[in-house]
């Protein structure tokens, strides 16, 4: 589960910030569980993508708490999965992202 979710474009003049309604279907990382299994439940990493249509192709972890726990792998995962909705990705060819993880 995510506590937050904030994505900057970054090949904009004006950074715009991308929310859940930007995405038609948008990424749901969990927990890793090489953190789950060390009673780890929090986390965060920042990834930049690179957009093609509205798909997320190409990202690189930028920062992450613990590299180990593999939180910013997580995020990546999820976001090979998810898609942007069509008039957002005409607008974007990169953006960048940091998700915080928490299990409650």
């Amino acid at each position: 589960m995510i506590l937050s979710l904030m994505a900057v474009v970054a090949a904009q003049v004006e950074p715009r910030v991308l929310t859940y309604a930007d995405f038609s279907r948008p990424p749901m990382p969990e927990v890793p569980a090489a953190a789950m299994s060390r009673d780890i439940s929090t986390g965060s990493a920042t990834v930049e993508c690179d957009v093609r249509g509205e798909r997320i192709t190409t990202c690189k972890v930028i920062s992450e708490d613990r590299p180990e726990l593999r939180f910013g792998m997580m995020l990546i995962s999820e976001l090979r999965r998810a898609t942007l909705r069509p008039e957002v990705a005409s607008k974007t060819t990169r953006f960048r992202m940091t998700a915080r993880f928490i299990n409650p």
